[in-house]
């Protein structure tokens, strides 16, 4: 049998059609269906393989209703591939009954109302095999993977547990109409349209928060007969546009942004209203709160000990959030901190938690810390001092970066450091409690205990340097962004990792005999090397990355004007090795081609020097290294 896939376009057309032909009956008008299995009503949309047919009616009075992706009727096997055609396809009976719903990965379009009006749904959940809808984040909804019927991140049906995931960008029409049981709803930022009926018949919707995002509500009826609704929060600093009767028969007081308070009372549209400044307190939800300018995340408030983190709250908090920080030049971490009668224990910086704070100087957190998420303290611009607490066991990628920092030290508990955590700061040392299992600092500069790896180079140490000999690899981004002009690599190097000298100021490489291996981007953008020596007689593997992205060791490098230098008896292999090959001249070391001396110089003379080939004319010896004479 053909995959629906194949005929996805027909069953759509196919299906539209049928749309189309009911746009004049009313909403809960239910098809004739063709057929009746196990509780579920059909209707036949082709006959023609893969065979396909229409959920149209669930009168099945269990909890739990699983929608089948295949039916059999008359000896032929049918592909549910829609549900409904206009309204609630479910019997009066069943909407009482049912507490959730399974949509199969063969549902391309849930049409609008279809699973509506149910009082007690709390759950509905799609296969994560289908490729047209998914509920994302266990999100208890349905939302369109991609633009198929309905456009990409549009939730279309939603019950009263439905948590709106922020990858979402539209509501769709009709999307919660009849949720009775729905109280309060938050509209995450990120959502631009609410559309035709969304809210509608709401009964109990007491209270929403529409988001910044959210800047255009056009549609009349997206609240209509929500007769409980008291509160609307509207986090958009300019005042929407809003359609005649949208609040229709409803009375709620408008809460807007304090500084854009005058800005609502004076646009005609929202005259009528009641309008107050939004609390403080109501730019966060239940799982976030402020104590002493510092804003928390709350992680575990069930089971003791109870956690937070520090954090920078997305959506609606963020702009207070930003506003806080601005004006915070010294944050202290605690160990704890209360709120509503519990006591939290402080165990994370959370991602972004003080970005862009632009006068912050000064960071100490409390033994408490376990984690410094990536991006923690970053883009902190007057940031001088971070003290990092005695317990911190990971360092996350870019934790400070963007800063003035001079020097860090790492406490002796850290069991993991992310690459760049100082990025772009004026560094010049990175030190290691000297009891640190894991890491070790030699002259300001993170290697790992063993010595054998090299972690990190301070920004600002120096543009010259000399690898000790222990060092077999080079770490991920280890000098990236640094303005080092010369380095000198040990006899024992084996390995470079990606990104190890993106961005430097480089002009010459020197790689031992024991190279073995160069990891993408390794020297990318480093646009003033004109020389490479390599002496390992195989050439070493040069990794490609992402084709689609076109890396590669040298990215962004104009190999062509280079010069690469390489054992004699290796040329022809450079000259034909990934990578390698994109030098534009590839000689044996010691600068002449042997070839063309041998075959357009001058007569020459060879002889034998500490071991080594080399080549006489003209007064001028040419050594061939890599060839050993026995």
């Amino acid at each position: 049998m053909k995959t629906i896939n194949s005929f996805r376009s027909k069953l759509l057309a196919l299906t539209l059609a049928l749309m189309a032909s009911v746009s004049t009956f009313a909403y809960d008008f239910v098809f004739a269906n063709d057929f009746h299995i196990d509780g579920f009503g059909y209707k036949i949309i082709s006959n023609n393989e893969p065979c396909a047919v229409g959920l149209m009616e669930i009168a099945d009075c269990t909890e739990d209703v699983v929608i089948p992706a295949t039916v059999t009727y008359n000896g032929l096997q049918y592909i549910v591939s829609t549900v409904g055609m206009g309204g609630s396809i479910i019997t009066n009976d069943a909407r009482i009954t049912i507490k959730s719903i399974f949509i199969p990965k063969t549902i391309q379009v849930v049409n609008m109302r279809a699973l509506s009006d149910c009082p007690h749904l709390c759950s509905i959940v799609v296969d994560e095999e289908n490729p047209y809808l998914d509920s994302r984040n266990d999100c208890n909804a349905i939302v369109t993977s991609k633009d198929w019927g309905s456009p990409a991140n549009t939730l279309i049906a939603g019950c009263q547990t439905t948590t709106i995931p922020n990858s979402v960008t539209e509501i769709g029409n009709y999307a919660f109409y009849r949720c009775d049981s729905l109280k309060h709803m938050t509209v995450p930022n990120g959502v631009t349209t609410i559309s035709d009926g969304a809210f509608s018949e709401c009964s109990s919707l007491s209270s929403i928060k529409l988001p910044e995002s959210l800047t255009n509500l056009s549609q009349q009826w997206i609240f209509n007969g929500c007769t409980s609704l008291k509160e609307v929060f509207f986090f958009a600093k300019t005042p929407p546009y809003i359609a005649y009767g949208m609040f229709r028969g409803l009375n709620p007081t408008i809460f807007v942004p304090k500084e854009s308070l005058d800005a609502y009372k004076n646009e005609l549209y929202w005259q009528d209203f009641d309008i107050q400044a939004i609390p403080d307190s109501m730019y966060f939800d239940d799982n976030h709160f402020v104590k002493d300018s510092i804003h928390y995340h709350i992680l575990n408030d069930t089971i003791a000990p109870f956690e937070v983190e520090v954090t920078y709250t997305w959506g609606a908090a963020s702009n207070f959030t930003q506003k806080n920080y601005n004006e915070l030049t010294e944050a202290n971490i605690p160990a704890t901190v209360e709120y509503k009668g519990k006591v939290y224990n402080v165990t994370r910086i959370g991602e972004f938690a003080f970005n862009f704070a632009t006068k912050l100087q000064r960071v100490t957190m409390s033994d408490n810390i376990k984690v410094i998420d990536r991006f923690a303290i970053i883009n902190c611009s007057q940031l001088t001092e971070v003290q990092i607490g005695e317990q911190v066991d990971s360092i996350l990628l870019d934790a400070f970066s963007y800063g003035k920092l001079e020097t860090i030290s790492i406490p002796k508990n850290v069991k993991y450091i992310a690459p760049l955590i100082v990025r772009n700061n004026p560094i010049t040392s990175i030190e290691v409690h000297p009891e640190n299992a894991n890491y070790t600092s030699v002259d300001g500069v993170l290697f790992n205990k063993q010595e054998n790896l090299l972690h990190s180079f301070p920004a600002a140490k120096a543009t010259e340097y000399v690898i000790p000999e222990t060092v077999d690899t080079v770490g991920g981004c280890a000098f990236a962004n640094v303005a080092i002009t010369s380095v000198t690599f040990p006899d024992n190097l084996v390995y470079i990792a990606q990104d190890a000298f993106f961005n430097t100021k480089l002009s010459k490489l020197n790689f031992p005999a024991s190279i073995t291996a160069i990891e993408m981007n390794a020297f990318d953008l480093c646009i003033g090397i004109t020389e490479v020596t390599c002496r390992a007689t195989t050439p070493p593997i040069m990794s490609d990355g992402q084709e689609e992205y076109k890396t590669s060791v040298f990215c962004r490098v104009p190999l062509a004007d280079a010069t690469l230098y390489v054992p004699a008896e290796s040329v022809e292999a450079y000259k034909s090795a990934n990578q390698w090959k994109d030098f534009g001249t590839i000689l044996p070391i010691g600068g002449t081609d042997l070839e063309d001396i041998t075959t357009t110089q001058a007569p020459f003379s060879k002889t034998i020097r500490d071991g080594h080939l080399v080549i006489i004319r003209d007064g001028k010896t040419y050594n061939v290294m890599g060839i050993k004479m026995k």
